[in-house]
């Protein structure tokens, strides 16, 4: 009873107002589509989800001291759900796909390493 109501809401939300627009929006939707050429993804392309999972268990954390910029460190991922790592690698594959790696993955910091203890040149 609770779930038909539910689906006579999101019926009545998300059906179209009119009829010939929206067949009108369709057929341009179609002729858009027939004309597009865009990159292919070819299988080398592909970014498996076990290869995410491998690097991932393959990082070092450090004990968790080095945070990225928004304080996420090596063991969020490590020890996240399993569902995490499906998740990431369908983002890469979009990435990949779009051929555009989103403006915000380039925010970085450079940590100094040196620790206090001076280069000796001789």
């Amino acid at each position: 009873m609770i779930t038909d109501k539910f689906a006579q809401y999101f019926c009545r939300s998300y059906s179209y107002n009119n009829m010939d627009r929206a067949d009108c929006l369709y057929q341009q939707y179609i002729r858009a589509r027939s004309d597009y050429n865009g990159s292919p993804l070819l299988p080398s392309h592909s970014c498996i989800t076990e290869l995410v999972s491998r690097v991932i268990g393959d990082m070092h954390g450090g004990g968790g001291k080095a945070p990225d910029i928004v304080g996420l460190t090596v063991e969020h991922l490590q020890y996240n759900h399993p569902s995490k790592v499906v998740t990431l690698s369908k983002l890469f594959q979009l990435i990949m796909l779009c051929g555009r790696v989103p403006s915000g993955f380039r925010k970085s910091y450079i940590m100094d390493l040196n620790q206090g203890h001076a280069f000796e040149s001789t």
